[in-house]
């Protein structure tokens, strides 16, 4: 079986603005054909995401029904209005086209979505997740959460990708630079993470520079870098992609995420390919490519003591830096797209 005869379907990854996108344009730069309808543009207000998800299921049926030779359709969703989306177009591509249909999950708050929804969503939700021909999750704890709450047909873990990036740092370090890129809420620990700069402005503003880059509350953040005078060592940068990106991410030294929900965040895997250090939270995957001491620091979701003793670990012993960031660049390499696509091939070819 060829790429010809897949479909791919997920949110828009040209200028994306989050995980998933991340995870096509990988992707879409290794797999070819890389045959894709995008279902959802976070750039549109919300009569435009209507009206490009009604072009979207026009598209999909269109295709299917001109393109028999596809085969299967591997669909990429995430919660709330992801998960609904994704529900029709399964229903159509399995029930209207009798395709196979692998469901490839990345929401990090799936567990919550579902514990929270009513009777009749439950009923949704475990149709899609029980009836799709494979349900595919991000790491060994997904993996365990899918087995206890469900009945899929076939449970696959599957890493999200990356590409390996061949810069290595072996710089001296002066001024310790951190970096968060990411969306700018309390869900991924941004104010906790402010909140901490602010209590030990003295100290952090002769000894580090804090970069944030995303899209989300950013003026609350520029309030709040304003109103408690951290503009001279903490920078918003916009939201970030491309070259920019990678700039920033050659010049940082460590990378947080001291986030509540997360699946596989790719921003970690994406760091520990630039060499840097994590500080971020026991929660979801992050557990099994994160260990304290060994490529960063591992502490609980709101903890702001711990996030404090990680940065400053890092602020006084800059030989970690360089020392944990190799550690994590080794551990990246069983994330690049070479290795993934195999396994990725391998499920195909079962459907």
């Amino acid at each position: 079986m060829g790429y010809e005869d897949i479909l791919f379907i997920g949110p828009n990854y040209k200028n994306h603005t989050g995980g998933i996108g991340a995870v096509l344009e990988v992707y879409s730069k290794n797999i070819k054909p890389f045959n894709f309808c995008p279902s959802f543009d976070g750039n549109y207000n919300a009569l435009g995401k209507m009206v490009f998800f009604g072009l979207c299921l026009f598209r999909v049926f269109f295709k299917l029904l001109t393109v028999p030779q596809i085969k299967i359709v591997h669909i990429h969703g995430s919660t709330k209005g992801s998960f609904y989306r994704k529900y029709l177009l399964f229903l159509m591509a399995k029930y209207i086209f009798g395709k196979k249909v692998a469901y490839h999950m990345h929401g990090g708050s799936f567990d919550r979505f579902y514990e929270r929804s009513n009777k009749a969503q439950r009923r949704f939700i475990e149709h899609f997740v029980n009836r799709a021909d494979a349900l595919i999750c991000l790491s060994n704890s997904w993996e365990a959460y899918f087995k206890s709450h469900f009945n899929a047909k076939r449970l696959l873990v599957l890493n999200n990708p990356i590409e390996q990036n061949k810069n290595i740092k072996i710089e001296k370090i002066i001024t310790v630079e951190f970096l968060f890129l990411g969306k700018i809420c309390d869900a991924k620990g941004v104010f906790d993470l402010l909140e901490v700069i602010r209590d030990n402005r003295e100290l952090y503003k002769q000894k580090a520079k804090f970069r944030f880059g995303g899209n989300g509350e950013t003026i609350r953040l520029e309030s709040f870098i304003k109103e408690n005078q951290l503009s001279s060592f903490v920078f918003f940068e916009g939201w970030v992609s491309g070259l920019k990106k990678h700039q920033l991410l050659l010049e940082a030294n460590v990378y947080l995420l001291p986030s509540y929900i997360e699946g596989l965040p790719m921003s970690i895997l994406e760091a520990m390919n630039y060499c840097l250090p994590v500080i971020s939270t026991n929660i979801g995957g992050i557990p099994e490519i994160l260990a304290t001491d060994v490529n960063g620091f591992l502490i609980e979701p709101g903890d702001k003591s711990a996030l404090k003793r990680g940065i400053d670990h890092f602020i006084d012993s800059p030989s970690d830096i360089l020392k944990m960031g190799h550690r994590g660049k080794v551990r990246s390499t069983a994330f690049d797209i070479q290795s993934i696509l195999p396994k990725l091939n391998a499920l195909y070819e079962s459907l």
